[in-house]
């Protein structure tokens, strides 16, 4: 287990008790300080900056109370961004949340599409989209996915 999976194990039930959810941890170099990058998301709220207040001072003591970093580092705590990309293995926490999806390969001559994630199964997705005012439905292969990302309505 590395550094990382070792930090993760510690902070991820602490965030869940929080109602937090873990987006990512990496480390980086800011300022020639190593940084200890941690991003967080809400599944049904924005987090704000009280939230990353709270997150940043329950994690810091965790975190040194762990001795798992031994030299001098910086923690930064962010938001994972309210139109956050996901991976594909994240796609059940935002069934029936809108999304915007970039194709591989153009479907039905468009290369994207914006829409609700309505039904997620092993090698497709299917998103409901508007034109205009009729509601459709399009099946995409999972393979067929370049990026998809969470996505605001305006």
């Amino acid at each position: 287990m590395n550094n990382l999976d070792q930090i993760k194990a510690i902070i991820e039930p602490l965030l869940n008790q929080h109602d937090f959810k873990l987006f990512s941890i990496s480390w980086s170099k800011f300022q020639h300080m190593k940084t200890l990058e941690i991003l967080v998301y809400h599944d049904d709220k924005a987090v704000d900056l009280d939230g990353i207040a709270q997150v940043s001072e329950l994690l810091s003591s965790a975190i040194d109370e762990s001795n798992l970093v031994e030299e001098e580092y910086l923690l930064d705590i962010g938001s994972a961004g309210a139109e956050r990309e996901l991976e594909l293995d994240q796609l059940d926490e935002s069934l029936n949340k809108y999304v915007f999806v970039k194709f591989r390969n153009p479907l039905q001559g468009a290369d994207s599409v914006y829409g609700d994630l309505v039904e997620i199964n092993q090698d497709s997705i299917t998103i409901e989209y508007r034109v205009k005012h009729a509601k459709k439905k399009i099946e995409l292969d999972k393979e067929n996915v370049a990026k998809i990302r969470l996505a605001v309505k305006v």
